[in-house]
Formats: C-alpha cells, structure tokens, sequence
C-alpha cells in the first residue's frame, strides 16, 4: 500500500466510524440543531412521505368525496321521495273517483237538508209565533190608543172605546227647586187651550211678569199629533198582517213567500214605532225667528218683554215651558239665557212603556225570521 492509499483509508476509517463525542451526541436528545438538520435517511424518509403526500390527499379528497356524496345522494333522493309521496297521493285520488264522488254527494246532501230544516222552521214560526207576536204588539197598540184618545184615528178592528179628552190643568215648576220660571198650562188632548207664566224679570213691576195666552187660534202640541199619527198608521198596519196570518193559518198554507212578507211588515211596524218614540223623546228644536213668529205665543196678556221668548213643548213623557231671555254676552257666551219649568205627565209615561213592549215584541219575531232567512238567501 502505498502512502496517499493509507492517507484515503486513514481517512475513510475516521469518517465512519464516530467518535465518543460524536457518540454522546447521538444518545443525547438532539439539539435544535440537529432536529432542524435530519439525517440523510430522515430527508430520505420525508422525500417519501412528501412523494406520498399527494396521494394521501387524494385520498382524502376521495374518500371526503365518499363521505359527502353518500349525503348529497341522500339529500336529493330526500326531495324526489317526498315528491312521490304526493304525487303518489294524487295519483291515488284520481285513481278513486268513486270516493270522491261519494264526499262530494255526502256534503250536497248534508247542505241540502240543513236548507230543507231551515225552510221548515222559516215556514213554522209563521204559525207558531206569528200571529202570537202581533196579538201581543196590537194590545201594546190598543192600550196606546185608548191613553192617547185616538179612538177615530185608530184601526177600527183594535175595537177602541170611544173616548174624548178632558181639559187638564198642569203646574210646571223650575228645576231643583227653582222659581225663576213657574208656569200653568190647561191640555185638551194635543192641544194647549190655555197658558199662564210667572217669570222673574227684573225690568217688571216687583220684579215679577205674569202673563196669560188664551190664543183665539189653534195652538196644539205638534209633537202629541205626530205621536199619534205614527200609533194609529201602526194600528192599521198590525191589524192587516194578524188578519192575513189569521187566514194563511186558516188553510195552513204558511210559505216562504208569506214569511218574507211577515218579515217586511215587522220591520215596517218596528219602524213606525221607532219614529213615535224619537217625536216626544227627541223634541225638534226650533230656531228664535220660530219662536218669535209663532202666533199663539204673540197671544200673551200682557204682551211678552221684547228681549224675551217662550217655548212649550214634549221631553220624553214631561211638559216643558222654556223661556229664551236675550241677554249680554259678558252675562252668557250666546247672549241667550234659557230658564226652564217643567212637569210629568203620567198618561205619556205609560204609553212609552207599551211602545217599549211592542217593539220587544217585534225584535223578537225579527231575529228568528231572520236566523232561518239567512242561509236562504
């Protein structure tokens, strides 16, 4: 061997086989060095690994493709089965006409006869509380006519007394003790046959005006009038329909066309009744200029203060006597002050409760009318 072939092998020797040094290094947990640093065969390893790699994440992809696919199959045959569900049902109902056909039938019988009962019992309380309800609203009627003397105004089939109205004396006293405004007034049925007023006025002897009107003309109580315009147009009305359900009953011949009638004279009547309480519940005010033109009041002795107005009239069932004293607007806002005296009277307290009655009377065979009518309309 020659000296440069011992120098290589001298060499070689020591590049593989380590020292103690570089034994305790190796034993030794690696430094940060030697971690970041790998062996060749740790590069040859991750060289593999790096080559694998991809196919690893092919895999992955792969097998995430197996995992989502599976559900997004199931997703969408999810849908189409709900889909075939319905139109499975579809499918069945139209492959089942008869069904169909027997429901359809079932519900235009059921309507049919539910119709049918309400015709029977439109037809049955004609005979039943027709005539029973007109009976009750023509005695409300009578005993209307007999308070309010209408014996030749009246239906001559309620057969009311003949009657003929006294001359009645009323005292009319002012509210709450008041006696600014005291008043006498004598009725004849609707009229005012005579009127005596005691008025505190300062611009009077005493400080009082007293003064009576016993007109030469007519001077009536157009609210009494039209009240018993109304009772006797209602009187005629109630007599003819109880004669007409009187011979319908008679030959048991009650119908839907008869209903609907009764229906309409019912309503007609509740009407007129409705009309006839609102002339003595609901007074028509008049204007000044009335007031001052109306002829029976321009009939006072003495005659009234030119600053002064008086008004007679119907609230409800009492005489009122209302007097209209122009005045400053610094003593009132309208330049008007009004004092009133009033008082009840009796006999128009009853007939608003028999008004009241009969229209009870009425509603009543209104509302079951009209319950049947409904579904036949």
């Amino acid at each position: 061997m020659s000296t440069a072939e011992a120098v290589i092998e001298a060499t070689v020797v020591a590049a593989t086989e380590p020292t103690a040094e570089t034994v305790t290094e190796i034993t030794a947990e690696p430094s940060a060095e030697t971690a970041a640093e790998p062996s060749t065969e740790t590069a040859g390893k991750s060289t593999a690994e790096a080559t694998r790699e991809p196919a690893a994440e092919t895999t992955t992809e792969k097998s995430a493709k197996t995992t989502t696919e599976p559900g997004a199959e199931r997703k969408s045959t999810a849908q189409p089965s709900m889909d075939s569900f319905t139109e499975t049902m579809f499918d069945h109902s139209r492959l089942d006409p008869e069904e169909s056909s027997t429901k359809s039938k079932k519900v235009t019988e059921e309507k049919a006869r539910c119709l049918e009962n309400k015709r029977k019992d439109f037809i049955w309380i004609q005979s039943a509380s027709g005539r029973k309800t007109l009976q009750g609203v023509l005695a409300c009627i009578r005993e209307c006519c007999i308070r309010l003397h209408l014996s030749n105004k009246c239906d001559l089939r309620l057969e009311v007394p003949p009657s003929q109205p006294i001359a009645e004396r009323h005292f009319l006293a002012g509210k709450n003790g008041s006696d600014a405004l005291k008043a006498y007034v004598t009725l004849l049925g609707d009229n005012v046959i005579q009127a005596e007023i005691i008025l505190k006025n300062v611009k009077s002897a005493g400080g009082v005006f007293r003064a009576v009107a016993q007109p030469d003309v007519q001077w009536k109580l157009q609210q009494l009038q039209d009240l018993g315009n109304h009772i006797a147009r209602v009187s005629e009305q109630a007599c003819e329909v109880d004669a007409r359900l009187a011979e319908l009953s008679q030959a048991r011949k009650f119908s839907l066309k008869s209903g609907e009638l009764l229906l309409s004279a019912a309503r007609t009547m509740k009407d007129e009744i409705l009309a006839a309480r609102t002339t003595i519940i609901l007074p028509r005010k008049k204007s000044l200029l009335e007031l001052y033109n109306f002829p029976p009041t321009r009939r006072f002795n003495p005659p009234l203060p030119q600053d002064q107005l008086m008004s007679f009239y119907i609230s409800s069932c009492k005489l009122v006597c209302a007097s209209y004293h122009m005045v400053s607007k610094q003593t009132a806002p309208q330049g008007l002050s009004i004092t009133v005296s009033e008082c009840q009277l009796a006999y128009l307290e009853e007939v608003l409760q028999q008004l009241d009655n009969a229209l009870a009377h009425l509603q009543r065979l209104i509302d079951l009318l009209d319950k049947c009518r409904t579904p036949l309309d």
